[in-house]
């Protein structure tokens, strides 16, 4: 019974270390590669725009605030093209991208849902699924939706489109020290 039970949580810590959030790797718009390991130590803003129709205000929104808080804030926007829009080729969206000045990685473009199986983003499927992230089990239901995960990578606050990154809302969620 012993071995049975020493088995038991070595496999247990096994499977919660392999869905660690500093394990993925995943492509750029610009196909280089975005490791999640690089932002450990930060805390990280993760954002899901309509890759069809980009909410350009938001976008620049955040590029200020990760500017201002950059030693501590790590930014990632990943375009979706699921949300019923014409869909911008990622040429479009790198042009947006620079036209704009964004200083923040932008993944390439993928999936939502978690119904599109395996095709859903990798940095997605680790934020909507409680057997990865620990914490929530939700799809992601509109654009503009956001995620803050601490700086020893736990999934700590989900945001609807109506918090805007130049609130208090999300300034105030982003100073908090997360116990873990």
């Amino acid at each position: 019974k012993k071995i049975f039970l020493i088995l038991s949580v070595l496999i247990c810590s096994f499977s919660v270390f392999d869905k660690n959030i500093y394990k993925l790797h995943f492509k750029s718009l610009d196909k280089g590669d975005i490791d999640m390991s690089s932002y450990k130590g930060r805390k990280i803003l993760i954002v899901v725009f309509d890759a069809g129709n980009p909410d350009r205000e938001q976008l620049r929104s955040l590029d200020t605030l990760y500017r201002q808080i950059a030693t501590y804030l790590a930014v990632i926007a990943v375009p979706a093209d699921d949300f019923n829009t014409a869909m911008s080729p990622g040429s479009l969206i790198k042009l947006l991208r620079d036209s704009l000045g964004l200083s923040y990685p932008i993944t390439e473009i993928s999936k939502t849902r978690k119904d599109k199986g395996n095709s859903q983003h990798a940095l997605l499927q680790w934020l909507t699924s409680k057997d990865n992230n620990q914490h929530f089990d939700d799809d992601i239901a509109e654009q503009g939706q956001m995620y803050v995960v601490s700086e020893t990578g736990i999934l700590y606050a989900s945001f609807k489109k109506n918090v805007t990154p130049a609130g208090k809302v999300l300034k105030e969620v982003l100073g908090r020290k997360i116990k873990e």
